[in-house]
Parts: structure tokens; sequence; C-alpha cells
């Protein structure tokens, strides 16, 4: 086999198959970003019960609207944007950090925070091997075009560099698949 030839199918190969982890990484990373917002919103809406079986519920702001509105919002909640936020304002309330169970309600949100950082983790995870496959596949479709003009001595060194970054790229990838397979532990065990 000639140089040319095992440079050529080196690269239509890596192409193949990044594209092909790409699409892999894709299906599971989105069904574990889907499940962890899934949890999340299940512990709003378990953080706002809790408030309520303390007693406060919108009513009880009456003079700190934006407390109401935060509360109401947390309870209609079906997305994950803006949670925090909302629950920093109520737990900054001075009515709300007066209650008995308000260490119990800073618990619930290092609950929803380690949920979110566990997503964010994965979401950028995902676009760096994305990225970085992408730029493989680009890099090979371009060596491929240009494989006629590629010299002998050269083709070593662009095929190592290729491999190198494919193998960067799938590494990448398989660790982002691998984390969407582990369970998301957010119950400290003491």
């Amino acid at each position: 086999m000639d140089y040319y030839t095992s440079i050529y199918y080196t690269f239509s190969t890596i192409a193949q198959v990044l594209a092909g982890f790409i699409a892999l990484s894709g299906v599971f990373i989105l069904f574990k970003i889907q499940d962890l917002r899934k949890i999340q919103l299940i512990q709003a809406q378990q953080f706002y019960c809790y408030m309520s079986g303390s007693g406060l519920t919108e009513s009880s702001f009456h003079r700190c609207p934006n407390i109401a509105v935060n509360l109401k919002t947390l309870r209609l909640a079906e997305s994950t944007s803006g949670m925090l936020d909302e629950i920093n304002n109520i737990l900054n309330d001075d009515q709300v950090k007066k209650i008995h169970q308000y260490k119990s309600l800073l618990k619930w949100k290092t609950i929803i925070e380690k949920i979110e950082s566990v997503k964010n983790t994965v979401k950028v995870l995902t676009i760096i091997s994305i990225i970085l496959g992408v730029l493989t596949i680009i890099y090979s479709l371009i060596i491929l075009s240009l494989t006629p003009m590629i010299s002998k001595s050269f083709s070593t060194i662009i095929k190592s560099i290729g491999i190198y970054y494919a193998a960067l790229s799938i590494i990448i990838m398989v660790c982002s698949i691998l984390m969407s397979f582990k369970e998301t532990k957010i119950f400290e065990r003491k």
C-alpha cells in the first residue's frame, strides 16, 4: 500500500469515526441533561412545598412582592433557568431567615446547586469534545483533499497529528458518555 492510500484510509476513517462518536455522545448527553433538569425541578418544587409547610406562601410576603413573585414562579416552574436566583432571593429575605427551617432550606439550595454543577460539567465536557471532534474532522477533510500534494516525508507527521487529535476527541467523548451513565449523587451520607 503506498503512502497516499494510507493517508486516504487513515483520514477518511478518522472523519467517519468522529462523526459517529459525536452523534452517539450527543444522544447520551441529551438524556443526562434532561434527567438532571427533571431532578432539579422536583427539588425546587419540594423546596416550595417545604416552605409552604413552614407556613410561608406567596401571601406571606405581602410587604415584599418580589419574593411572592419568586415563590409563585418557583412553584409553577417548568424550566430551570433562573431557578437558583429565585431561591437565593427567597433565602435572602429577612422573614425567611427567621423561620426555624431555614437551615433545611439552605440544604435544598445546596442540592439544587450540586445538580446545576453536574449539569454544567457535562455541558462543558460535551462542548469541548464536539468542538475538538469537528476541528479534527475538518483537518481530516482538508488533508484528504491535499493527499496528492503531500510528500512522503510529511505523511507520518500529518497522520500522527490527525490520530492524536482524533484520540483526544474520542477520549473526551467517552468521558462525557461515561458521565452520562454515572449516577448523580446529590445527597450526602454521613
